[in-house]
């Protein structure tokens, strides 16, 4: 299979974009900081590594991109044009991802709040499937499709909540009891109750997804385990046809390193998982596809946030690189204490102690305001630039206004052209 190279390398203290040797100081200079560059190369020799590693394990899986991870227009055209589908949260991303390219029928839409607009907004555009959060939510689902049924029947999935810890930020957890996602099993069972008496709903499966920045998958296995027990369970109280399962997403990346083996591992171990414990029965034809939503594993390398120092100050206590941006555009130091690698264009070796540990702050009125704290950059200077790595997702995403400091510019790199395509506001 291949193996996608990483999407920056650093080499004789120069960032080069992938393997194109394209160096990203001289690449992006005069451009108006801060911005986001992506490279859009690295992301579609993501999506195929990840097709591979699926198809040599002989499963049909679809493959639907989490929008809500980077929803930049190009990259979207891009995954569509693959053959991916999308996995939306709202009906501003379902729209997103149509004009985008991806047909109306290959979305699937999650998320716990989804109003009675959305709804309608889904079941009128013809989405593939939505995934029930809740009883409440389904019966509104139900009242809603009644009226449009004529169109009808829509196809629903029901998100399991298997009650498993997967060893990541409590944030992101999403598997849990104590978590706002998903239905326990009796609540499935009362679900079932429900779809008995709405026959223009048509329940294809189970959905599960326990969590973000999955690398140990010890977790998701137990919780396949759990979910396919439930499915069987249903498909033998009801006799109805649950020819799908939603394994959900959440695949992690090492962002301590540039180094991309592990993460590509991880995926050939999901694959593994997966025909494990569905391949019997899509073998007897009980399953007919595989759902997965991945978004970080796909993007989040590609992107790097680019920041100008403003100040380098320096205190009895602590040395500060003051930079043009901050958690308005990267707020997951702030909210996860994240680690994101910062490095410099221009890296100067250093004898002042003073610079050996320095916290990299941005211009928001708050003490939360860093991208990173105790880092070695060298003899970091005002108007250097850094580049913040691994910000291709849930960094514009997450953006703010906070401040009124202006949206940022972003940048695709693809086919060794690169183009300014913003996000429209």
């Amino acid at each position: 299979m291949t193996k996608p190279l990483s999407a920056y390398q650093q080499k004789n203290g120069a960032i080069l974009v992938g393997d194109s040797g394209k160096n990203l100081e001289s690449l992006t200079k005069g451009f108006a900081t801060p911005f986001f560059l992506y490279n859009a190369d690295h992301v579609r020799a993501r999506f195929t590594r990840m097709k591979e590693a699926y198809l040599k394990q002989g499963l049909p899986v679809s493959i639907h991109y989490a929008t809500k991870a980077n929803c930049n227009p190009r990259i979207l055209s891009l995954l569509a044009s693959l053959g991916a589908k999308a996995d939306v949260v709202s009906l501003g991303e379902t729209e997103l991802a149509i004009q985008a390219g991806f047909l109306a029928e290959s979305v699937l839409f999650s998320g716990v709040a989804k109003t009675v607009k959305e709804i309608e907004g889904a079941l009128r555009l013809g989405v593939g499937q939505i995934n029930v959060e809740s009883l409440g939510e389904l019966e509104r689902i139900a009242k809603i499709a009644e009226k449009m049924k004529h169109t009808g029947p829509f196809d629903i999935g029901l998100r399991l909540n298997p009650n498993v810890c997967p060893e990541t930020h409590p944030y992101i957890t999403t598997g849990l009891q104590e978590n706002k996602f998903g239905l326990e099993e009796p609540a499935v069972r009362e679900a079932v109750t429900i779809l008995k008496s709405a026959p223009w709903l048509r329940l294809r499966g189970l959905s599960l997804h326990i969590g973000s920045q999955l690398l140990d998958l010890t977790a998701l296995d137990e919780a396949l385990e759990v979910g396919k027990f439930v499915q069987d369970r249903l498909r033998a109280d009801t006799g109805w046809n649950l020819d799908r399962f939603d394994v959900g997403g959440g695949i992690g990346i090492q962002y301590a390193q540039f180094d991309e083996s592990d993460e590509i591992a991880v995926v050939d171990q999901h694959a593994s998982l997966l025909k494990k414990h569905l391949g019997a029965d899509l073998d007897s034809g009980k399953l007919t596809e595989i759902l997965t939503e991945p978004g970080r594993w796909l993007v989040a390398r590609s992107g790097v946030l680019v920041t100008e120092v403003q100040y380098v100050k320096t205190t009895p206590h602590k040395t500060f690189v003051i930079t043009d941006g901050g958690m308005n555009l990267l707020i997951r130091p702030a909210l996860y204490e994240a680690q994101h690698r910062i490095e410099p264009f221009i890296r100067r070796p250093s004898n002042n102690p003073s610079l050996e540990k320095v916290d990299v702050v941005g211009p928001i009125c708050e003490s939360a305001d860093f991208l990173g704290r105790e880092r070695n950059l060298g003899d970091v200077r005002q108007d250097d630039r850094l580049a913040v790595f691994d910000a291709g997702a849930y960094g514009r995403t997450m953006a703010s206004l906070y401040n009124q400091r202006g949206w940022p510019d972003e940048y695709i790199y693809l086919d060794g052209t690169l183009e300014k395509v913003n996000v429209s506001n």
